[in-house]
């Protein structure tokens, strides 16, 4: 197993990473409603990737379609080398917040 592989991750109103400690508060939903358009919202994707213990920067693309394809929202980012991990089964977990700076989704 010489790849990242994702263990989960979801949607949230908030999430922070703290010496690899993942704090989430309104997790895991799956729609969004509003009674007008456009509308704001802000979101986080957060979760945790394995990889090797010996790993270098991870590469990590997110992309929000929604059901009828009509636009495609796209962050990518790098995941460098977190401090004091600790490994089990020859791999480590990084938990992250994947919010690019808390920025707003217009729907």
């Amino acid at each position: 197993m010489n790849n990242a592989e994702l263990d989960y991750a979801f949607l949230a109103e908030y999430a922070k990473v703290e010496s690899n400690k993942l704090t989430v508060v309104g997790a895991s939903y799956t729609y969004l409603f509003t009674d007008e358009l456009p509308a704001v919202h802000l979101l986080t994707v957060a979760g945790r990737i394995r990889v090797p213990q010996d790993y270098g920067p991870v590469p990590v693309s997110v992309q929000l379609t929604p059901p009828n394809a009509e636009y495609s929202i796209t962050v990518d980012t790098e995941l460098q080398e977190a401090v004091d991990m600790h490994p089990y089964d020859g791999r480590v977990g990084l938990t992250v917040d994947g919010s690019p700076r808390r920025s707003p989704v217009f729907v």
